[in-house]
């Protein structure tokens, strides 16, 4: 689940709108630019630990959203949408290293058709959520969400741990 973070920033703190969209700006290119340290950040904790470490602190910054002081909840948050950049690519790496790899190419087709909709039904909770609740519900299904994540993939048992490479982002 995903906040609409534009209209977070425009309804809670009322910025302008130009001032709003330099901000998910920012945080576009935040969550850009975190996938250039998904490699060293992966040869120095590994892929597994790697990306337990970054959900957990991403759902702890994710939560510091709700500081009422908005340049404070924009850096929490951009905090948050970087180090989930640097996560995105161990997603793909673990999937792809807990299957055979004859499965592998289905396996990808079916993660990316599920982060689709996953998109798009998060996108419509959210937005009910908001309308009933206001933002603060959907910022802590969203850190929560994150930390669960980070569970998860501690969890997930790996094909072959020895070959699990590390060349995440290369």
């Amino acid at each position: 689940l995903h906040p609409f973070m534009n209209l977070f920033f425009r309804q809670q703190y009322a910025l302008a709108d130009a001032t709003v969209g330099l901000l998910v700006a920012g945080l576009s290119l935040a969550l850009g630019f975190g996938g250039m340290f998904g490699r060293p950040v992966a040869q120095a904790l590994g892929p597994r630990r790697g990306l337990v470490v970054l959900l957990g602190l991403a759902a702890v910054t994710g939560a510091g959203t709700l500081i009422p002081q908005p340049w404070v909840a924009y850096a929490c948050y951009a905090l948050s949408t970087f180090l989930i950049g640097i996560a995105f690519p161990f997603f793909d790496l673990l999937l792809i290293a807990s299957v055979a790899p004859q499965q592998r190419g289905l396996t990808k087709s079916v993660a990316s058709m599920q982060w689709s909709i996953g998109w798009a039904t998060a996108a419509f909770i959210s937005g009910q959520l908001q309308v009933q609740y206001g933002f603060w519900l959907p910022i802590v299904i969203f850190a929560c969400g994150q930390g669960i994540a980070a569970f998860v993939a501690w969890h997930l048992p790996y094909r072959d741990q020895r070959t699990l490479p590390v060349a995440v982002g290369a």
